[in-house]
């Protein structure tokens, strides 16, 4: 996945790329957690970032597959995503696990804590998805 965020570019509806959009979503969600654990690090609460993996889930109704790949791609589906309660391990682990409880601004995937890499410690970019968060949050 190509991960970069513009705050300079406007988007339109000819230059909106699912892909990157998914993409752009889940490093603003990073970088948003990431400032808001050292927002916070001075209370006694844990903020984790967690990756669940791909799982089986309906998320995907609005795109319209041909059958005939689904067809193609449903062993591939049932092998390699998770289900529902097996993508839930890495956010409960996350959230509530005695190993977790002193860490802080962690990334965890597969119940285990991961490095981030390098644009998700940007601490400027980081800064900036939070401010502009907030900045959004309160105009609603």
């Amino acid at each position: 996945m190509f991960y970069f965020i513009s705050f300079s570019s406007a988007l339109t509806k000819e230059s909106f790329n699912i892909k990157t959009a998914y993409s752009n979503s889940k490093l603003a969600a990073l970088l948003f957690a990431k400032e808001l654990s050292e927002k916070f690090k001075h209370l006694p609460i844990v903020i984790n970032m967690a990756s669940p993996g791909m799982v089986y889930t309906n998320l995907g109704r609005h795109f319209h597959i041909p059958y005939w790949k689904m067809f193609l791609l449903a062993p591939f589906a049932v092998l390699f995503l998770r289900t529902p309660t097996q993508g839930s391990q890495t956010v409960l682990y996350a959230a509530a696990s005695a190993k977790t409880k002193d860490s802080n601004g962690k990334f965890f995937r597969n119940c285990a804590e991961e490095p981030l890499f390098p644009l998700a410690l940007d601490t400027q970019l980081s800064q900036s998805v939070y401010h502009m968060t907030i900045k959004a949050i309160s105009r609603s």
